[in-house]
């Protein structure tokens, strides 16, 4: 007897009688399309961690992707049968797709990420949908814009008189034309985050829906906004003069030489700061929120969000590191663990940290936060052939 194991989507429902008989267990399945028929082949086949099951006419055809995929009405109009959809990704329906085309077109949907739809469309799509993520609805009769835009005259330029839009992230940072921008747009919605000068907030919020209701950031006109994490050093300071930061994310700072922070950034506003020891009294004079949260380390900080090995001499580092680990952190045998102790101020892990065994002491008393694993190095093992597996290792699989 064989089994089936490690198999993202595992489609049975024509199973063949003769491969049926051959099965004994079936494991380690993500999702299994199944049919009345499959159910009485495999009736004394043994099901282990199977995901999700979801019993399928055998008429219906399934498209499995991973990424993005956007559906509109020719898009539906144009398949020829009836469909199960599963996606690994972001959804996106267009406003041009009604109710009867999805009934007749779509069977069911599995979504692992985010789907964006019309709220018109919400009732049919959760009626058929399971999805692991968020579902959101954009307003019927808006186009959608799944994207960060920027409002400037040259947008505006670019759109239809009387355009109604939903945007997914809209910066309004910009003086731009009040006229111009009253003939081409009539309705705005954001789904995420409206970042405005004080100045447009005054005379635009009413254009846009639910505008109390949207998170939002409100910055002085002059300030120039960054909607990114954010480096500092000794070379990129320089590009600013008495300027006024609104950072959308997070601040790095490390200056080594004599600079004075204040001369060139007057006003920085952030989510959070990290700075080392001999920079922070500096930093505290620009702040512009006393809430902002500041880390103070000793040295820099490196962060790690993949796989990220450490060996040999380690001759790069010429000052303190301090390790901030979201992936896995490897460290060989041949690391100069001298110098790691001397140069590694702290590891705050969330991912796994392997070392030698008659290291791991040493490298524990560097993980200052341990919301992960620390474990040893081990060798890599052969894997053992066996002879009763049918099919393993696949991303998808019919029968």
């Amino acid at each position: 007897m064989s089994k089936i194991k490690n198999i993202g989507l595992l489609d049975v429902r024509n199973i063949n009688e003769d491969i049926s008989k051959e099965i004994s267990q079936i494991s380690n399945i993500s999702f299994l399309i199944e049919s009345d028929r499959s159910r009485e082949l495999l009736k004394t086949c043994k099901m282990k961690n199977i995901g999700a099951s979801m019993k399928v006419p055998t008429d219906v055809k399934v498209i499995s992707q991973n990424g993005e995929l956007h559906i509109d009405r020719e898009y539906l109009e144009c398949l020829p049968y009836s469909v199960i959809i599963i996606l690994n990704g972001k959804l996106t329906l267009t406003e041009d797709i009604d109710v009867s085309l999805i009934d007749e077109k779509i069977y069911s949907m599995i979504i692992n990420g985010e789907a964006m739809i019309p709220k018109r469309l919400t009732g049919i799509i959760q009626s058929k949908t399971i999805i692991n993520g968020e579902l959101e609805g954009y307003n019927s009769g808006y186009i959608l814009i799944d994207d960060t835009i920027k409002m400037t005259n040259q947008f505006l330029n670019s759109l239809n008189s009387n355009s109604k839009l939903a945007i997914r992230k809209l910066l309004i940072t910009e003086d731009i034309d009040l006229d111009l921008f009253k003939e081409k747009i009539s309705n705005l919605q954001v789904l995420s985050k409206i970042i405005m000068t004080d100045e447009n907030e005054k005379v635009l919020s009413k254009y846009i829906d639910k505008y109390y209701s949207i998170d939002k950031t409100i910055i002085p006109a002059g300030a120039k906004y960054i909607d990114d994490d954010l480096y500092i050093d000794d070379n990129s300071i320089k590009r600013y003069k008495d300027a006024v930061l609104y950072v959308d994310g997070g601040v790095e700072i490390y200056l080594k030489g004599d600079t004075k922070i204040d001369e060139y950034i007057k006003l920085l506003m952030c989510e959070d700061i990290v700075c080392n020891d001999r920079n922070v009294d500096e930093v505290l004079k620009i702040l512009g929120d006393e809430d902002i949260e500041i880390e103070v380390i000793k040295g820099r900080l490196i962060k790690n969000n993949g796989k990220m090995v450490l060996a040999g001499k380690l001759e790069e580092l010429d000052e303190e590191i301090n390790i901030r680990n979201f992936g896995k952190l490897v460290l060989e045998e041949d690391l100069d663990y001298e110098k790691f102790n001397e140069k590694v101020e702290s590891i705050t892990n969330y991912g796994l940290v392997v070392a030698p065994d008659e290291k791991l002491g040493m490298v524990k008393n560097k993980v200052k936060e341990n919301f992960g694993a620390v474990s040893a190095l081990k060798e890599k093992k052969k894997e053992l052939v066996e002879e009763d597996i049918l099919y393993a290792n696949m991303g998808e699989l019919v029968l």
